[in-house]
């Protein structure tokens, strides 16, 4: 299976209980229009729609499993990259020992978890068949294999890591992760300007999100999966 698909349910894992109630959602308004198309397409339009929700269940129950065998550590690295379900929150910075360290882990991680997937009978066949027509999937797809990762995951004004520096960089003091495009602010000035986003905005962080964030859809479309 390719590693992008991995990515894909990654990124996906926190949305897959919305998606899977808004398939079935869909699938209910759809039996009850059913009486303005032919008896047998508005059928299997609502047949597509439930096989889509049974799908997302599966991949949810399959995921959570993986996650029950990893440790503490090992979840917090996940969450941290690809959930943020809990350090998207305000909160204190963890320390994860130096840069280079992390981003080992990080890979040996998300090698741990593409050959989980695989056990469980993930291929590139199967990922087309149940999952082919699925739109928020296909998008989240494209983002990944157009190096759009970071429009995916909420943008969050302060990250949740620091890194040790190493014995060479003049001691044990920890330094907050560099951004992309610059250098982040200090510790204590990071510290003082999530105290106002938290004030601000709640401790859920709404409304930080970057532009091209992906999330659930409101409402599914007809016809997202045949």
């Amino acid at each position: 299976m390719r590693r992008e698909i991995t990515k894909v349910f990654l990124y996906a894992y926190p949305m897959l209980e919305d998606l899977r109630g808004a398939m079935l959602q869909a699938a209910q308004n759809k039996a009850a229009l059913s009486f303005r198309e032919e008896g047998e397409r508005a059928a299997e339009r609502v047949l597509g729609d439930l096989a889509a929700g049974e799908y997302l269940a599966r991949l949810k129950e399959e995921t959570d499993d993986i996650l029950r065998s990893l440790g503490e550590e090992e979840r917090f690295l996940l969450d941290y990259k690809y959930f943020h379900m809990e350090t998207a929150r305000c909160g204190e910075q963890r320390a994860v020992g130096p840069e280079r360290s992390y981003f080992r882990r990080q890979n040996a991680l998300f090698e741990k978890m593409h050959a989980a997937y695989v056990r469980n009978g993930w291929s590139e066949k199967r990922f087309l068949r149940e999952f082919g027509a699925f739109a928020p999937f296909l998008k989240l797809l494209r983002a990944v294999r157009a190096g759009r990762e970071q429009t995916i995951t909420p943008r969050r004004e302060r990250r949740g890591v620091s890194f040790q520096k190493s014995a060479s960089s003049g001691g044990g003091a920890c330094r907050l992760p560099r951004s992309t495009s610059a250098a982040t602010p200090t510790a204590t000035a990071q510290t003082a300007q999530m105290r106002t986003i938290c004030r601000t905005e709640g401790p859920e962080g709404e409304g930080d999100s970057a532009g091209g964030s992906v999330s659930p859809p409101a409402g599914v479309s007809s016809g997202t999966v045949r």
